[in-house]
């Protein structure tokens, strides 16, 4: 992935042929997610939003005291030797939705990946990652779901191949397409996304001839930013910001939105190798900077790292002392400190299920 976007502005981009207003499918330009989604057939239905998995704290507060809470159950019951291979999918199915709630979106592709042989597990995850309906929203048969106007979709950005691995740079253009299975407003909307070099690109068509509303939040992958974001080539001031789309009665053609990424890494540190002796006499620190206060959300994510991991994991402000043999962590303040906690549950999940 990093050296497909490094080719940024390289290449024109590919243009999509507009679908057949009768084609219904849905494709995730990956063959692991492909082959989850292919045993959803179209009278596959979802399983029950998962109990204890708060869906508006989620929204509101992904990194807060109640999401870590199911993040760390969950964790747990994947760890657990006595789980049953239902209570495994269940857990997946709880780490993938709080990826995505978290825009952990290779994690949460990851956790999906996994769903293979749970069709109703993964269609009751997939339509949060692509096309990226909000959290909670009934889920249909087969995919179909059905969105007021107005509603901000938040896209999971594209599948990629995990870390050492490069998708082929010959491979051409990856496409996600979302046809015939949502409705806004009650108008079929269909989405395509398309990966060229130049950054991420989503095409929004619709057969009727009526006006549409919607709001995208155009994600962005882990190490990079949006550098500029364009909506129908016509540029938005803040590249951050969810984009307000409204599709006039007599537009035939599709709407296009386009980000353009850019390298904005952050050093971080490899997980220790399993059966290392890195756990010896060790402990950790989440630090906070000098003159603020340890708040409830850092202790709590303390006590479920310090569970999971079986280590000490102490809270300190960035003027005190660290005792021996302790690895600091300094969550920052403000974006930075949610940037940094989602990289650390990251890491995480990564060193205790691959261990």
């Amino acid at each position: 992935m990093q050296a497909l976007l490094a080719l940024l502005l390289c290449l024109p981009l590919s243009k999509q042929t507009t679908p057949s207003p009768l084609e219904t499918r849905a494709s995730f330009g990956d063959p692991l997610v492909d082959k989850a989604w292919a045993l959803v057939g179209p009278e596959t239905v979802p399983v029950p939003w998962p109990k204890g998995l708060p869906t508006e704290s989620l929204r509101s507060a992904p990194e807060g005291p109640e999401a870590l809470a199911a993040w760390h159950a969950a964790l747990g019951q994947l760890l657990g030797k006595e789980a049953t291979l239902e209570q495994r999918a269940d857990a997946r199915l709880v780490l993938c939705l709080i990826a995505q709630a978290q825009a952990r979106h290779q994690d949460a592709w990851q956790h999906l990946i996994r769903l293979t042989d749970h069709p109703g597990h993964t269609l009751r995850a997939v339509p949060y990652l692509w096309p990226g309906v909000p959290l909670g929203t009934q889920i249909g048969a087969g995919g179909r779901v059905s969105v007021p106007a107005g509603t901000l979709f938040t896209p999971a950005f594209p599948p990629q191949p995990p870390a050492g691995q490069e998708r082929p740079l010959d491979a051409g253009p990856q496409t996600m397409a979302w046809l015939g299975l949502l409705e806004v407003g009650g108008q079929r909307l269909d989405l395509r996304a398309t990966l060229p070099n130049t950054g991420l690109e989503l095409e929004l068509t619709r057969p009727s001839q009526a006006v549409l509303h919607l709001l995208v939040c155009m994600p962005a992958i882990r190490n990079y930013e949006r550098d500029l974001v364009y909506s129908d080539w016509d540029r938005m001031n803040d590249s951050d910001a969810p984009v307000d789309v409204v599709l006039p009665a007599d537009r035939a053609t599709p709407w296009t939105l386009f980000a353009r990424l850019r390298p904005n890494f952050e050093p971080w540190p490899a997980s220790p190798a399993p059966g290392s002796l890195w756990r010896r006499d060790r402990s950790l620190a989440l630090v906070v900077p000098a003159g603020s206060e340890v708040d409830a959300s850092t202790q709590a994510l303390a006590g479920h790292l310090a569970a999971i991991l079986d280590l000490p994991v102490a809270c300190t402000t960035a003027d005190q002392p660290l005792a021996a043999r302790t690895t600091a962590i300094d969550l920052g303040q403000g974006p930075e400190r949610t940037q940094r906690i989602r990289r650390l549950l990251s890491a995480v999940e990564g060193f205790t299920l691959d261990s």
